[in-house]
């Protein structure tokens, strides 16, 4: 059996990407609002940061741990898979537009982004933080829950005999036209 390929290589490709994403991201920032806050005012008034940074660290982690999520956890469900796959995809999406917004704009001396793309990047933090939830819940579900068995179904009461249906399933139409035919078809109740 052959071993696996080394994954060293990775470090070099990340570290690549990392930088240049980096870039595009603080870049796309600074043309949507993002920038210096103090965060900590009256506290540590000479405490400041750049908010910008959130940007390439929220989507690009999230986009990573979706992927690896998706690729590499055959033993969680098909549901959280999905979830993972379509996110990850998503968030790829979104980085690679972001880092074509950000190089066009700055190859045509644009230092404001429009008003569409600065909607559109504002919601990054808020939608990431909602996805990488939505995905850890789903694995922590498919991690720690037994496996799902089947329930048997409650037991029913026929209205016309007044026994334990343990045989079929009560079907609603039925019920209401065995009612009404003992009753000469006449419903008694006001529907």
């Amino acid at each position: 059996m052959a071993s696996p390929p080394s994954a060293w290589p990775l470090a070099f490709i990340g570290l690549a990407a990392a930088v240049a994403v980096w870039g595009g991201w603080v870049d796309l920032g600074r043309f949507t609002g993002f920038g210096l806050v103090q965060p900590l005012p009256g506290l540590v008034d000479d405490f400041r940061i750049n908010t910008a940074i959130v940007l390439p660290i929220g989507i690009e982690a999230y986009g990573g741990y979706a992927l690896r999520t998706w690729l590499s956890s055959a033993a969680l469900s098909a549901r959280t898979r999905s979830y993972a796959r379509w996110s990850a995809l998503v968030s790829l999406a979104v980085g690679g537009g972001a880092q074509v917004a950000s190089h066009l704009m700055k190859a045509h001396d644009i230092t404001v982004a429009p008003w569409w793309v600065t909607v559109v990047v504002s919601c990054v933090p808020v939608a990431v933080l909602g996805l990488a939830t939505g995905l850890a819940t789903l694995v922590r579900q498919d991690t720690t829950s037994p496996a799902p068995h089947h329930q048997p179904s409650p037991l029913r009461r026929s209205p016309s005999t007044n026994k334990t249906d343990t045989q079929t399933h009560s079907d609603p139409h039925t019920d209401v036209d065995r009612h009404l035919s003992g009753h000469g078809g006449r419903s008694t109740h006001a529907w």
